[in-house]
């Protein structure tokens, strides 16, 4: 009897069994409906990069010189026209105080010169009119001669007052062509001292030049901020000695901030000027910054095998 029993209970807990697994089975199941559009899909393209200034100047002497100030120090704000640095410049204080001499020396050269030619015109002008009283006495000495020869022809007078004259009219007419002489001596002295007067401006300008140039030397021992930014590394310090190109500050314009990424060269091939892009920085990761590409280098790394993506924001942060 119990064994009748036992068997109708596992019978029926078996078609209950059953029962439950076909209506679990055979019923219907849910469904989620939804309606359906069209719309453009753009992979997202994800890279790791830095936050860097697209202007960055490295400050460095134009000339050899010693750092006798530094006036500022990393991390400062500094402006377009600042005095940054110092250089020694005692030496070319000293050029610029001998060309300043020089030019002085040369435009009261000037006025030498002038007076030298006014004498040496001087000296024409009084060649000239002896000249002229020679060529008076001379036609006179001549006109004598010629008068007491006919007189001699009628032995009106006598033969040594003719040959008097004659001698007369001889020495006039040396006379005449030494002081000819002089005065041509005269005049290639006014055209050499026209030619001196000549230079004397070139010297002028000579003088100006070189003390421009001593000028720019000395302003070349004081280096002003060429932008408006801020002072990212010192590289020297006051009292070091310098030679030309030698970096002594690197500046940089924060209004020219931009984000460098490196991408996968695989992927960015699909990246163009222009495309839009989201920025996250580790100091602000609960804001994406908006930018876009402003630049693609187009030669990837030949280890990492990335290329350089440039983004510029939309709005700076703080």
């Amino acid at each position: 009897h119990l064994s009748r029993v036992l068997n109708k209970t596992v019978i029926a807990g078996a078609v209950a069994f059953f029962g439950a697994a076909s209506w679990l089975l055979l019923r219907p199941a849910p469904v989620t409906t939804t309606e359906v559009s069209a719309r453009e899909i753009s992979p997202a393209i994800q890279g790791v990069g830095t936050v860097e200034a697209k202007v960055v100047v490295q400050l460095a002497a134009k000339i050899p010189g010693r750092i006798v100030i530094m006036k500022v120090d990393q991390g400062d704000t500094v402006r377009s026209g600042q005095i940054l640095v110092q250089l020694e410049n005692s030496e070319s204080s000293a050029e610029v105080e001998r060309a300043v001499a020089n030019l002085d020396r040369a435009k009261l050269a000037v006025y030498g010169q002038q007076a030298t030619m006014l004498r040496a015109q001087a000296a024409l002008s009084a060649a000239e009119a002896v000249v002229a009283k020679a060529r008076a006495n001379r036609s006179l000495t001549y006109a004598n001669a010629e008068r007491w020869d006919k007189l001699a022809a009628s032995d009106l007078v006598a033969r040594m007052d003719l040959d008097e004259r004659n001698n007369a009219a001889q020495l006039a007419d040396a006379e005449l062509k030494s002081v000819e002489a002089l005065r041509e001596a005269a005049a290639k002295e006014v055209a050499v001292q026209q030619v001196a007067l000549n230079i004397v401006p070139k010297d002028i300008a000579a003088s100006a030049a070189a003390l421009a140039s001593v000028q720019a030397r000395k302003a070349d021992t004081i280096i002003t901020s060429p932008i408006n930014g801020y002072v990212v590394s010192r590289e020297l310090e006051s009292g070091t000695a310098v030679n030309p190109g030698t970096p002594i500050l690197k500046l940089a314009d924060p209004n020219t901030i931009w984000v460098t990424v490196y991408v996968d060269e695989r992927e960015a091939g699909s990246i163009a000027v222009g495309d839009v892009a989201d920025v996250t920085l580790r100091s602000m990761q609960d804001r994406a910054l908006r930018g876009k590409v402003v630049r693609v280098r187009r030669e990837s790394d030949r280890v990492t095998e990335q290329l350089t993506v440039d983004i510029s924001l939309d709005e700076l942060p703080e």
